[in-house]
């Protein structure tokens, strides 16, 4: 019995783990052609089924795999093909199979192969049939851009050669000895001095065979290349060439070739297309858009520019200059980034996905072009500088018109100077100056300055005399002279007075300058005191409301806001401005009136009585000194118990000794069982006068409590009151030391003289 118990419990656990004996499961099948089913085919495969079949046919042939018929549970079950004897997931030929559709057929590197079958808990189908034969190996012919695998039958994308990862199920794609890095050779002159350096890698993606350098300069393309990389059709071609028949070549352990990115090619194409010699290039899809080869972003003038229509601009401009609103972030509209993967779509950058003739960006108001000077397609007139606008020519009729607004421009006053002084009609330099100079000047604009005295002089050697000029000239009235020596000065919030003067061979002119503070006193200081007045509120709401901290705080960070606000349009100076330091002291004070007013709230909760002095101190003198009243009148006064039970307790004695209860007159004591009972009568009596007051206490309260409606039902706590004496010393000492800061202020501030 015990073998059989134990056959049988093993049997259990094996059916319980899913494993069965399965007809046509686990086949080894070694013929050059058969065919081989799923289990119980034509009927349903059961659960849990784990069915490998291991096919080998005669050396060098390889095996060729075809389904006839295929309905597996799709998602669930799955067949999976591997290249040669063996379960490796890096030598899975393709995805698992499931579904109905038939797959396509599949062949080995070798000759061997490994089909396996698995199943779960779930519904179970047909099944699958598939037959196989042995076949002579057919190599793969790869596209241009891929690249073949050392097996002969597999193609992978070119820029995946030598990028850190097994794409190949041999390994071959990741070979040392095929991913090292070589010299560029100088005799490919073409490809001097480029920018990413002097390494290169072969196979490219011309070619997969090209091994060798030679193989690459003696290929038919290689002459229709070398003929486009040396055009001008676009500023970087060349380097695109180079980049793609010798790939860049970094020494990293992971990442060895880099081939051009797919951007790089779009932008150059838009330019050269119209080449005859472009035909020789490949389609720009073949490149990748991550791990790639770049070119830095075009500057010109010392401002970034983009060449062609700017698809492979990579700069940072990110704002649309007729909107005047910075772009929206291409993450909002995820159809540009699905659609265009390879365009560089990061944050809210000017980008040119759509291949258009230049960069742009997409704001509130919709698609607007970036503001982005191009490098190569215009030409600035003589004694200009560059610009952001861009001046286009209409093919149709010849007219030069802007493509955006024009932009706005100021003079350029060093420039000007220098145009005027120095220009080959007015100064020779072979010729001296004369020995007499007159001057004659006047203010043209006001930049930015704040309140001051400025004076900007000329002095002359000793040979020289100078003076003032007693004539303006025909073209501007507006020179001062010695007859007209002053001049007001009113442009924008700036008003002053100029003075022309000339002595001691000296002249000067010197501008007494002043900013208008209305308008600064209206949006800026106007807020801060009124924020510093709603400080006040702090005090007047009641003490046990959490809202006063709260209340508090907002002013105080409204404060510092008012303080960025004031920097941010004053001059900077090595002084502090007196509206900046005075904010700081009112900042300064209300944090120290909040911390006052959290010590305040935590007296108010303290419970029982207040030591004498404080209670004399604060509670009587220093209240009616802040106008609140004596408060020691609101304490409770505690009633003597213990002396108006004696009083009544002898009152009733001496009315005892009265009605002859007590000694005789003749000094006869009572006899003592009389004395006994008067005392008793005594206590019981005053415990019933003490009975009587509770009762009349208790009584008047609940009468005085229906009277007020029940508003003052609670007795005012000691440190209540003093709290709120406090509160009320607190509000008195904020509005003095607000007073007080802003004359200090103002003097501390004021900047000192010295006698020189």
């Amino acid at each position: 019995m015990w073998p059989l118990a134990w056959i049988g419990m093993v049997a259990c656990c094996l059916l319980s783990n899913g494993v069965y004996s399965q007809p046509g499961c686990g086949l080894s099948l070694t013929s050059d052609s058969g065919t081989f089913t799923s289990p119980n085919y034509p009927a349903d495969y059961p659960n849990y089924s784990n069915c490998t079949y291991k096919i080998s046919v005669t050396p060098p042939k390889v095996v060729r795999l075809t389904f006839t018929d295929f309905n597996v549970e799709e998602g669930y079950d799955f067949v999976y093909v591997y290249d040669g004897d063996t379960l490796d997931p890096t030598q899975l030929i393709g995805e698992g199979l499931d579904g109905t559709s038939i797959p396509d057929p599949k062949s080995s590197s070798g000759s061997f192969m490994t089909v396996q079958f698995t199943s779960d808990s779930g519904d179970t189908r047909k099944g699958f049939q598939a037959s196989y034969t042995a076949e002579d190996k057919v190599f793969a012919q790869c596209e241009v851009g891929q690249y073949r695998c050392a097996n002969g039958v597999t193609c992978i994308d070119a820029w995946r050669r030598c990028d850190g990862d097994n794409d190949c199920n041999d390994g071959s794609d990741e070979d040392a000895s095929s991913c090292a890095c070589q010299d560029i050779p100088s005799s490919l002159t073409i490809c001097r001095g480029l920018e990413w350096g002097s390494k290169m890698t072969l196979p490219n993606p011309l070619d997969y065979s090209h091994t060798t350098l030679d193989m690459v300069t003696n290929s038919a393309a290689f002459t229709d290349l070398e003929s486009l990389a040396d055009s001008d059709c676009h500023p970087r071609v060349r380097e695109l060439v180079c980049a793609t028949i010798v790939p860049r070549c970094e020494a990293s352990p992971s990442l060895r070739q880099q081939l051009p990115c797919r951007s790089w090619c779009e932008e150059v194409k838009y330019s050269c297309n119209i080449e005859d010699s472009w035909e020789a290039f490949p389609n720009c899809e073949i490149f990748p858009y991550i791990n790639c080869n770049n070119i830095k972003t075009s500057m010109k003038d010392g401002v970034e520019c983009f060449d062609g229509n700017g698809v492979n601009y990579r700069g940072n401009e990110s704002r649309a200059p007729k909107e005047g609103t910075d772009c929206i972030p291409w993450s909002d509209d995820q159809s540009y980034i699905a659609e265009y993967p390879w365009a560089n779509l990061e944050g809210n950058k000017c980008r040119n996905p759509d291949k258009d003739n230049r960069p742009w960006c997409t704001t509130p108001a919709g698609y607007e072009y970036c503001d982005i000077v191009p490098c190569n397609r215009y030409k600035f007139k003589k004694d200009t500088e560059p610009n952001r606008a861009l001046c286009v020519t209409d093919d149709e009729t010849g007219e030069v018109n802007w493509k955006t607004g024009k932009p706005a421009c100021e003079v350029d006053q060093k420039f000007q100077l220098q145009k005027d002084l120095l220009s080959e009609d007015v100064y020779n330099k072979a010729v001296s100056p004369t020995t007499s100079l007159n001057i004659k000047a006047y203010v043209v604009n006001v930049i930015s300055l704040d309140n001051m005295t400025c004076a900007v002089c000329w002095r002359a050697g000793e040979e020289y005399t100078i003076d003032c000029s007693n004539s303006t000239t025909h073209k501007d009235s507006r020179f001062l002279t010695c007859e007209n020596d002053e001049a007001d000065i009113v442009t924008g919030e700036w008003s002053g007075k100029t003075t022309l003067s000339a002595e001691n061979n000296t002249a000067c002119l010197t501008m007494t300058l002043k900013r208008d503070p209305t308008y600064h006193y209206a949006t800026t200081i106007s807020p801060c005191l009124i924020l510093i007045i709603l400080m006040i509120i702090t005090f007047i709401m009641p003490i046990d409301k959490g809202d006063r901290i709260g209340f508090g705080v907002t002013v105080l960070l409204s404060m510092v806001v008012s303080l960025v606000v004031v920097t941010g349009f004053l001059p900077v100076s090595s002084t502090l401005p007196f509206i900046a330091m005075l904010i700081i002291v009112c900042m300064a004070l209300m944090a120290l009136f909040m911390l006052t007013t959290l010590f305040i709230i935590i007296i108010h909760d303290k419970k029982g009585p207040v030591p004498k002095w404080v209670r004399t101190l604060f509670l009587k003198h220093l209240a009616r000194a802040l106008l609140m009243g004596d408060l020691t009148k609101k304490l409770k006064k505690e009633d003597p118990t213990e002396y108006t039970i004696s009083n009544k307790a002898n009152d009733i004695e001496r009315r005892a000794k009265a009605d002859g209860y007590g000694p005789s007159i003749g000094g006869v004591n009572p006899p003592l069982n009389v004395k006994n009972e008067v005392g008793a009568t005594l206590i019981g009596l005053k415990g019933s006068v003490d009975e009587l007051k509770a009762s009349v206490e208790q009584l008047s309260g609940s009468i005085d409590a229906m009277a007020s409606g029940g508003d003052d039902d609670e007795e005012v706590g000691e440190y209540a009151l003093l709290a709120k004496v406090l509160d009320r010393l607190s509000l008195v000492l904020y509005i003095v030391a607000i007073a007080v800061a802003i004359p200090c202020t103002l003097l501390i501030g004021r900047p000192k003289v010295s006698p020189s």
